[in-house]
């Protein structure tokens, strides 16, 4: 199975899982030790990756999105891997 991660070349570290209910992830730093969130399509992972660019994203009471813009979030310090699962269950 092909998914894709989203990690920050300078440390190797990736954007991680978030429990909030986040569409975006745009609140998260990259972390060395954590489970990568992963996507299914190049084309969400590139998403998320612009969202997360943007700075952190925060919601109103009455439904509105806003952010903070983030200038030490650099898009040439990040990437988008290919990351491929294999089944290692023997039958």
């Amino acid at each position: 199975m092909i998914l894709y991660a989203i990690r920050q070349k300078s440390t190797g570290f990736f954007i991680p899982v978030t429990h909030r209910l986040s569409r975006t992830g745009a609140s998260s730093q990259p972390k060395e030790d954590c489970i990568p969130r992963l996507f299914k399509r190049k084309s969400d992972a590139r998403y998320a990756l612009n969202m997360w660019l943007m700075g952190q994203w925060y919601s109103h009471k009455d439904g509105g999105l806003e952010y903070n813009k983030d200038s030490s979030r650099k898009p040439e310090d990040m990437e988008i891997i290919q990351v491929t699962l294999n089944d290692t269950q023997t039958k």
